[in-house]
Parts: C-alpha cells; sequence; structure tokens
C-alpha cells in the first residue's frame, strides 16, 4: 500500500523491495515492482525483477508473463511474442497474457496470428464482451466485416453499454446502411446505461 501512495519510482521501489523482504512470495509485489520499473523506462531492472532476486520458490506464469511485457515495452516485441506464446502453450486459458500477444500482433499488422488468437480468446471465454471486441478488431485486420459484424454485436449483447464495441457495431452499422439497427443498438445501450444507474442507487 505504501508503494501504491509512492509518488517518487525509487520511493516506491524501495517499499516493494522492503515487501519482498517481509514475503519473498509475493506475487503482487513482485509484479508490481517489474511493472513500476518499466513504465519508469527502467527495463533492464524490470527485467531483473521477473523474478526479484528476493524471490523465494517457482516463479508463477503471471510474473513469467510480466517479463514479456517488460521485453515488449523495451521494444523486444517479436522476443515477447514468442516467450508469452510458450506460457500460452502451458496455459491456454492465460487470457491476459493472450490479450497482450493479441495488441503486438496488431500493432506489427500480423492480421492473421492477431485473429487466431482472438479466435481463441473467445473459444475459452465466450462470455467476455472484451474477447469479442479483440475478435471484432481482428476481423476488420483481414477486412472480414461480416465476422466483425457479428463479434461486436456479441460484445454488445454481452455489455450493452461498453463504449468501443457500441461505437464499432454502430460505425460497421452505418457504414451498411442499417439505420434501423444502428438505432435499436444505441436504445439497447442507453437503457443498460440507466438501468446501471438505477442499479448503484
Amino acid at each position: 500500500r505504501l508503494a501504491e501512495l509512492a509518488q517518487e519510482i525509487d520511493a516506491r521501489v524501495d517499499a516493494l523491495r522492503r515487501a519482498l523482504a517481509v514475503d519473498a512470495r509475493c506475487f503482487e509485489a513482485a509484479d508490481f515492482l517489474a511493472e513500476s520499473l518499466s513504465l519508469a523506462g527502467r527495463h533492464d531492472e524490470a527485467l531483473a525483477a521477473c523474478p526479484p532476486a528476493e524471490w523465494v520458490g517457482p516463479v508463477p506464469l503471471p510474473l513469467r508473463g510480466r517479463r514479456a511485457w517488460v521485453l515488449a515495452a523495451r521494444g523486444d516485441v517479436d522476443d515477447a511474442i514468442v516467450a508469452m506464446e510458450r506460457l500460452l502453450e502451458l496455459d491456454p486459458g492465460y487470457a491476459w497474457g493472450r490479450r497482450q500477444v493479441c495488441d503486438w500482433l496488431d500493432r506489427q499488422g500480423r492480421a492473421s496470428a492477431f485473429r487466431q488468437h482472438a479466435e481463441a480468446l473467445v473459444s475459452r471465454d465466450p462470455n467476455v464482451a472484451l474477447h469479442h471486441a479483440y475478435l471484432g478488431d481482428a476481423c476488420l485486420a483481414v477486412d472480414d466485416r461480416a465476422a466483425a459484424v457479428a463479434a461486436f454485436g456479441r460484445a454488445v449483447e454481452l455489455e450493452p453499454a461498453d463504449p468501443y464495441a457500441l461505437q464499432a457495431s454502430v460505425d460497421l452499422a452505418l457504414e451498411r446502411g442499417a439505420l434501423t439497427e444502428a438505432r435499436e443498438t444505441l436504445e439497447r445501450a442507453a437503457h443498460a446505461a440507466r438501468r446501471d444507474l438505477v442499479d448503484a442507487l
């Protein structure tokens, strides 16, 4: 908690290392340490923190995934993809890691591979709106408009007020001249937003 409040990176790193001194297997501290160092541009130190010197025992898969994330942040995206895909072979259901791979492949313009990983996301977790949105983006990347419409449509069904999926779904409807569909999608989103507000009250 002290690290979360720290404004200066050195103070944050010191707090996290003290946390690891107390519990050498505290995953949250190790992950936050690597992330903080990388976001500060100290990528080599961040890699050394995956796991940190204080770590005891086997390195959990998410901390190994953080190492791949740091590689990508450092600019070694190809190496990051290879590293994360190895982890996905060990655990195909590692959704955070697969989403990172999707993002990296998308940035590289590797549309076909992006779609394969997005399809795997949906296959493993079909009731997660975000994963259908990833698939929608991947389908657009390979210019499969019909599949993108279906993917974003499903995302909106699962999360009617999600702004990204909603915008994409409406844009695709307008692109096809489906004005009634666009209006009905917006109306459902507005109704869902009002319901969420009432529930919050």
